[in-house]
């Protein structure tokens, strides 16, 4: 730029940084690993520096389009750009579920015969109190109507109270000791993703723990769950988050998914990829993106229960603590609930922080939607292209590729007396946000052209 004007100087450190977060290159080389085969906060290098796992690309590119901006504002230069989430919500969640297990224990109505044992061991022990405790426990849970893990209906009721819709991923098959032992072909499995599918919730495969990085795979699994069910699922998380980057990208993409959400820590809350955005990974080893979306996952319930051991205040804290982390840079937190910690006895705080999550999120007016709604949201809005008008007119070109509900298009103008104007005439909401203009788009189907000009 010309001496005088303001520069924006883009260090080349700070891209190679956030290149390499995004791509997991410290994956490529540090061997450590726990007994799943997965990389977690505690093998990154990054904690010796971080409390945890924050959004570190997020923040970057925040500062880097304050200073855009700034850059804009002080050369009079008109600037315009899309809002990340659908009518300009200030940050999006997606709701989801992973079906691990659905009995409790092998002697029915949910009684384990660990119950039973503990009973017998204590009273063996002459602990009659608590024998008599693990007794009446015993009585409670089998005068239940129906396993104490079968807790879908609960789960839908929580999330009705919000006008919330979230995403279920169901194994389909037993291909490893750890994965599910619940078959897609038992009758009330069947009813169970019928009732899911009418309630609007997402079908989506949890991949077995012997197939993260195993593409053939993973595309068998997904026809067995598509057979079952009628349903197309375009999207994937592995059971207990097992992921290899960026074999397991790879093998997600040769199965023929749209997204994947296993990009997490187990053992702490945050961003693996510190990137509160969904993207597109790049392969290193192969030199190239690839075209699967990663919807990261920011939070999961066993963090904070097992890996943390969070009850109480402590474990609120780190919810909203998160939450708010996203709100800060507008961006998206993909929570995990499983069903089974809908079970008190066994969970305690996991359902009353579930509660509280969705509280938060309907308070602070965020967007949220299934990860497949996300992922259609994000391929439709990153389509999206503006150009300049030719010269002589001040304004914008846009084409819509595919079908898009809700862009919100953000516009500063140097002339305060200029107003933005939209041909040809479509449905669209104009309005000021301090001294840029909002323009809130309807649905606009694939293939619209319009012209966005300033007079």
């Amino acid at each position: 730029m010309a001496s005088g004007h303001p520069s924006l100087v883009t260090h080349h450190s700070s891209l190679s940084t956030v290149f390499s977060l995004l791509a997991r290159e410290e994956e490529y080389t540090v061997p450590d690993r726990d007994q799943h085969d997965r990389f977690l906060w505690a093998h990154s290098r990054l904690r010796h520096h971080e409390a945890g796992p924050r959004p570190f690309v997020s923040e970057y590119c925040q500062k880097l389009l304050l200073s855009i901006r700034e850059s804009c504002r002080q050369l009079a230069l008109p600037m315009l750009r899309k809002e990340p989430w659908p009518r300009g919500k200030p940050m999006a969640a997606c709701l989801t579920h992973d079906v691990d297990v659905v009995r409790r224990g092998k002697l029915g109505r949910g009684i384990a015969v660990r119950d039973v044992t503990g009973a017998i061991s204590s009273l063996a022990h002459g602990k009659m109190g608590r024998a008599l405790t693990q007794a009446a426990a015993i009585a409670r849970t089998a005068a239940r109507h129906q396993d104490p893990y079968w807790t879908f209906d609960r789960i839908s009721a929580i999330e009705k109270e919000h006008g919330f819709r979230s995403t279920y991923f169901f194994m389909a098959g037993r291909l490893h000791p750890e994965d599910a032992s619940y078959g897609l072909g038992e009758p009330r499995i069947g009813r169970l993703l019928g009732e899911l599918h009418r309630q609007g919730s997402e079908i989506a495969l949890h991949g077995s723990c012997a197939s993260y990085a195993d593409g053939e795979s993973l595309r068998r699994q997904r026809n067995r769950l598509e057979n079952a069910t009628g349903i197309h699922a375009i999207g994937h998380r592995n059971h207990l988050l097992c992921f290899k980057a960026p074999d397991s990208w790879r093998a997600q993409a040769m199965a023929g998914f749209s997204y994947d959400s296993t990009l997490g820590f187990a053992d702490r809350e945050g961003f693996r990829g510190a990137h509160a955005f969904p993207f597109h990974p790049y392969d290193l080893a192969a030199d190239q993106q690839l075209d699967i979306l990663e919807i990261p996952l920011a939070l999961m319930e066993v963090t904070l229960h097992k890996y943390r051991r969070l009850r109480g205040p402590d474990a609120s804290e780190a919810v909203t603590g998160l939450l708010d982390q996203v709100l800060s840079v507008n961006g998206l937190a993909t929570l995990l609930w499983h069903n089974d910690t809908f079970y008190e006895p066994e969970y305690p705080d996991c359902a009353r922080l579930y509660q509280e999550a969705l509280g938060w999120l309907s308070t602070h007016g965020a967007h949220v939607a299934t990860c497949g709604e996300i992922d259609r949201w994000w391929r439709a809005r990153e389509a999206v292209v503006l150009s300049p008008l030719p010269e002589g007119r001040t304004g914008w070109r846009m084409e819509t590729p595919l079908e898009i509900d809700g862009l919100v298009l953000r516009g500063w103008m140097a002339d305060p007396s200029l107003s933005p104007s939209v041909m040809p005439a479509t449905e669209v909401r104009l309005r000021r946000d301090g001294t840029d203009y909002l323009l809130e788009f309807g649905r606009l189907r694939a293939g619209s052209r319009l012209e966005i000009e300033w007079s």
